[in-house]
Parts: structure tokens; C-alpha cells; sequence
């Protein structure tokens, strides 16, 4: 059996119960492919109004710019350009359509300690322990002006779903060749990483190999955002 397969098998076998329900719950019954695709997914027909929409709705999200901001330069653009530019409502749901990725917003603490999610999701106030003594406190909600004003949260964050993100992931020629390089460098590391001192290897040349497969994840990754 080769070090990999050694590996491989002792992660399987040293996985927690914990953790193996999570990924179960996680990836449901999601097999990734055994081979990347040897072509891009095709997309329908794009107009000219939406292809062009789509390509403004990148650059605002890149920017992190307002609603206002994109409201602002949609109207420039769609001026100099003489084709109409849609609503930033109607960008994300064209650009949700082509993608089968849908964000989730969730709550969460305005000094970004917690989601109120799974163990948080019923809690009110944040709590984080900071320093490992003073907990955080923050509210979940801001103060309502009436008795019956619905819950406004005081912080959010966007959240997009695992599944359908590691699908889309492995479903693009490029993505998914970068996605099984940076495995297969992650596991030589782990392997390097697990070598005892007393073999042929030195110290010192595990430690060079690691920073080559860290500085290789970067390579394979610098011009993506996975």
C-alpha cells in the first residue's frame, strides 16, 4: 500500500462520528466526478441587454459598491451604450437562473463572532467568549420602536449553500482542475507533515517541500476566487 493510500485510509478511519454526520448532512448523496469535464457547461442565449448587465453586476459586486452605486452607474452605462441595463433585482436573479446558486442571508453578530445558525440559531445575544473570559453580549436584534414591529437584525451576513457551490465548483473545466490540484497538494502535505523525523527525510527538507505545495496552492489559485 503506497504512503497516499496509507493516508487516505487513516483519515477515513480516524474521522469522528461528528464529522462524518456533518458531511452526510452537508453533501447529502453528492458524488464529486471522478475526471474533470472536458468542456465548459453550455449556457443559453444571452441578449445583449443581459450579457452586458451581467458584466456591470460583476464589476459592482467586485467593487462592493452601494445599491445606489449600482443604480447610478447602470444608468450611465446604459447611456453610453444605448442598450438597456437591468434592474440589479433582475441581474441577481438572471445571474442565480445561469448559476443554480441562490445566497442565503443570515443573521449574525455586528461584531462578527457568530451566525445564528445551527447551535446559535435560537439565541438573541452573542455568546463568544473574548479573551476566554468577558462574553461579547451583542444583540442579535436592534431596539423595535413599536411593540410590534417584526425583529430587524443589527448585522448580516450572505451565505451561499454548500452543495450546490461544490457542484458548480466541479462542473466548470477550469474550477474543477483547480479544485483537484489543490486536493491532491493539501494530501501531499498532510503526508510530508506525518513522515517521523527518523526516516531518510530531514526536518528541514519536509519543511522546504511544505512551503513548495503552499506556494503551489497559490499559484493554482492567485487569479481565481474559489
Amino acid at each position: 500500500m503506497s504512503t497516499t493510500e496509507e493516508f487516505e485510509e487513516t483519515s477515513q478511519t480516524s474521522l469522528s462520528k461528528v464529522v462524518l454526520d456533518l458531511r452526510k448532512s452537508l453533501l447529502e448523496d453528492y458524488q464529486c466526478p471522478p475526471l474533470p469535464p472536458d468542456v465548459h457547461p453550455v449556457l443559453p442565449t444571452l441578449t445583449a441587454s443581459q450579457r452586458l448587465s451581467l458584466q456591470h453586476f460583476i464589476a459592482w459586486s467586485k467593487s462592493r459598491g452601494t445599491v445606489a452605486a449600482y443604480r447610478l452607474h447602470a444608468e450611465v452605462l446604459q447611456k453610453a451604450s444605448d442598450v438597456e441595463i437591468l434592474t440589479l433585482y433582475q441581474a441577481r436573479k438572471l445571474a442565480t437562473e445561469l448559476t443554480g446558486l441562490e445566497s442565503i442571508m443570515a443573521d449574525m453578530c455586528p461584531a462578527s463572532c457568530i451566525a445564528y445558525t445551527g447551535v446559535h440559531e435560537t439565541l438573541e445575544f452573542c455568546p463568544f467568549l473574548q479573551d476566554g473570559k468577558n462574553k461579547c453580549g451583542e444583540a442579535q436584534y436592534k431596539d423595535k420602536l413599536k411593540p410590534s414591529a417584526k425583529n430587524k437584525p443589527c448585522a448580516q451576513v450572505m451565505i451561499l449553500p454548500i452543495v450546490p457551490t461544490i457542484k458548480a465548483l466541479f462542473a466548470n473545466k477550469e474550477s474543477s482542475r483547480l479544485m483537484r490540484a489543490r486536493d491532491s497538494i493539501l494530501q501531499q502535505t498532510c503526508i510530508l507533515l506525518l513522515l517521523p523525523w527518523e526516516q531518510e527525510l530531514t526536518q528541514t527538507l519536509v519543511i522546504l517541500q511544505y512551503i513548495v505545495c503552499i506556494i503551489q496552492i497559490w499559484g493554482c489559485f492567485r487569479s481565481h476566487v474559489i
